[in-house]
């Protein structure tokens, strides 16, 4: 039985090149690697793996790539957004379509190419041509590039876990940025307190709550009669986050909270003496009646339509920041009332540091910080 040999060749990248002959005399390259250390470590591992005739996985490798030969990038989306989880669940119907786009619109040019194909250097074309504005663009094309190429990223990934390619051509330095240099817009008190005071009067309680509780928007437009509860011995309500409504094509759908965030969250005095004055201006008083309908109907209040109000809201009072930043004011002031970070990351339902924790429902903690505010 012929003997196998490897070789390990230095390349002008400066990364390491680690060949072996197989014992029919046929070369097999195992890949390049960053250090000569990690070269000689994959040399022994391959060459013990053939001479005792266990090399299987090397096959399965070199049947991969030749599969990722012929494998469009299209395809290996697909199946990435198929086999992907959040929170243990599949992604939603509005992800899969936002993929889609990404898939079709902003990878046109190396969707129909297949995987293996795909270099560091056409990546790095895409990516430049990919931050130049275009007719009719309504997001700003650095951000939008930025969410694409993480997408590409994560599928390219998924090719190389599933050996169609042998390295993640997606390796441009500071192509994500970093979310600790992105500027963050915090309304102040006053700011919140100018909006409310402009917003429709069927709506300030929606904006009174997102600014207490942080609610997402979803989670706002979710909200019934049932949801709403009064807290003995306090002057506060409580709302119960179980659900959210997402639209998907002018379609509304009503799922888990994001993240599977349900929790129960106090309100301050402020916005539980506004969303009582709603609650009693309110003629329906079926306990599944919406907080916030679109129509005497009781139809989900649309996205976009709230979105047109809120614009016209900020703008009124001169206030550059989105409706996300609500979120972020309900979670800073708390912050200030004294809450710890695991608390108020409970009270947001956010997704960081969540594992592992349970939601602490409506805890004399939360209504002791509470019971501080507009005394």
């Amino acid at each position: 039985m012929a003997s196998t040999s490897g070789t390990i060749r230095k390349l002008p990248s400066g990364k390491y090149q680690v060949r072996i002959t197989d014992p029919s005399a046929k070369q097999i390259s195992i890949g390049t690697f960053t250090s000569k250390a990690i070269a000689n470590a994959e040399l022994h591992k391959a060459m013990a793996d053939l001479n005792k005739g266990d090399w299987n996985y090397r096959k399965e490798k070199s049947d991969g790539a030749k599969l990722g030969r012929h494998t469009a990038l299209r395809e290996v989306a697909g199946r990435y957004n198929k086999s992907s989880m959040r929170a243990g669940k599949p992604l939603s119907p509005r992800t899969l379509k936002e993929y889609s786009r990404y898939t079709e619109r902003d990878l046109a040019s190396l969707a129909p190419l297949p995987v293996a194909s795909i270099t560091k250097a056409l990546v790095e074309d895409w990516y430049l041509k990919m931050g130049e504005p275009k007719t009719g663009q309504v997001q700003a094309p650095l951000v939008l590039r930025q969410r694409v190429y993480s997408y590409l990223k994560s599928v390219m990934k998924y090719a190389e876990d599933s050996d169609l390619i042998s390295r993640n051509p997606c390796r441009i330095s500071g192509a994500l940025g970093s979310s600790a240099n992105k500027p963050m817009i915090f309304p102040t008190s006053k700011d919140v307190a100018l909006l409310i005071e402009v917003a429709p009067k069927e709506l300030k309680a929606l904006f009174a709550i997102a600014a207490s509780a942080g609610l997402r928007k979803g989670e706002l437009l979710e909200l019934r009669r049932k949801d709403v509860e009064k807290i003995d011995g306090y002057e506060l309500l409580a709302v119960s986050v179980n659900r959210g409504v997402i639209w998907t094509e002018g379609t509304a759908s009503v799922r888990e909270p994001k993240w599977s965030s349900i929790r129960k969250v106090t309100l301050d005095l402020s916005a539980s003496k506004t969303l009582d004055a709603h609650l009693r201006n309110m003629n329906n008083i079926d306990p599944e009646a919406l907080l916030f309908p679109n129509d005497p109907g009781g139809s989900h209040f649309p996205e976009h339509k709230l979105n047109r109000i809120y614009d016209r809201m900020r703008k009124t009072v001169g206030y550059s920041g989105t409706f996300h930043s609500f979120r972020h004011y309900a979670g800073t002031q708390y912050g200030i009332l004294g809450a710890t970070l695991i608390e108020t990351l409970d009270r947001l339902g956010h997704s960081n540091y969540k594992t592992g924790l349970r939601y602490q429902q409506n805890t004399h903690r939360e209504l002791e910080l509470l019971s501080k505010v507009d005394k």
